[in-house]
């Protein structure tokens, strides 16, 4: 006895119908609609748009491709075929990743660096080492697993608060030996090495806010470790510092002496690939607004 399951209909023949055979049941034959297959242009077309465009941006110009197929082939374009170097790495390393990605500093780096600092954690247990980065903005959690050429899940979670966050988690040993290396120059990387702006963008970007009030631009940071946040404000030479109940502190930037606007022109000039779309689209409106005052 067999019989067959038939895939919904889709747009036009853009898809082909593939027959799967199960290897429990070998009599269940299901027909399911697949995305053709990539063409050279297209492939061509990923690569030069993929770090330069949004997520609105790339879907428009693969029109008949989804986020999920978009990011995926992405990620095997840079990485290239994983299942050798998983082999290589063990039986047990059922994820493919860069486990080199934090030995040298650079501008993605910098970047993951600072959302850990404050949306993330690591540590190296018996059980082996993990990290951690939580976000309610899953495209940039995909961007972020893009750069470190991971292909771990991003799974989404229950707070105790009740509301949902996405969590992307890397458990490697190796991975989380160097995030304790650079954890542990702080002090310098935050005072003295290049890439600032990315990691004061990342840094932001999990604990901070970028806000337009009555016509007045201002960028906040805030974490419980105040030593931090006097590092950030020693290396720009200008914020304040205020404590908020006693545990948590801000730094804060107005735009009276246009702190705020030099703080946005570090982070986001050039436009960087790794952001925050709903804070970077803030610094948007106000160049535009900028532009619209400067007519009147």
């Amino acid at each position: 006895m067999s019989f067959t399951v038939t895939a919904p209909s889709v747009i036009g023949n853009r898809y082909s119908i593939t027959a799967i055979n199960f290897k429990y049941y070998p009599n269940i034959i299901i027909y399911m609609a697949k995305q053709p297959d990539w063409t050279l242009k297209e492939i061509e077309l990923l690569k030069r748009s993929y770090t330069t465009k949004t997520k609105e941006e790339l879907l428009r110009l693969f029109p008949n491709r989804t986020w999920l197929g978009l990011t995926h082939k992405a990620s095997k374009i840079k990485t290239g075929i994983r299942s050798n170097t998983r082999r290589e790495r063990g039986y047990n390393a059922k994820y493919g990743m860069n486990e080199h990605f934090f030995k040298k500093w650079n501008g993605d780096v910098a970047y993951v660096f600072g959302r850990l600092i404050t949306d993330g954690s690591w540590r190296l247990r018996d059980t082996g080492g993990e990290m951690r980065i939580k976000s309610i903005d899953k495209e940039n959690l995909e961007k972020i697993r893009f750069v470190m050429e991971s292909d771990h899940k991003i799974k989404k979670e229950k707070t105790e608060r009740g509301t949902w966050i996405y969590v992307f988690d890397i458990y490697n040993n190796e991975m989380v030996r160097d995030l304790l290396n650079l954890e542990n120059k702080i002090e310098h990387i935050i005072l003295h090495e290049n890439f600032f702006g990315d990691f004061l963008r990342g840094f932001m970007d999990g604990d901070g806010g970028l806000n337009i009030t009555d016509n007045n631009l201002r960028v906040v940071l805030t974490n419980k470790n105040k030593e931090i946040l006097e590092q950030i404000k020693t290396r720009l030479g200008y914020g304040v510092i205020y404590s908020k109940e006693e545990k948590y502190y801000t730094l804060n930037f107005l735009n009276g002496n246009n702190f705020a606007e030099k703080v946005c022109e570090l982070m986001y000039l050039p436009k960087p690939f790794l952001y925050l779309s709903r804070k970077y689209s803030r610094w948007e409106l106000w160049k535009e607004m900028k532009k619209r005052h400067a007519k009147i």
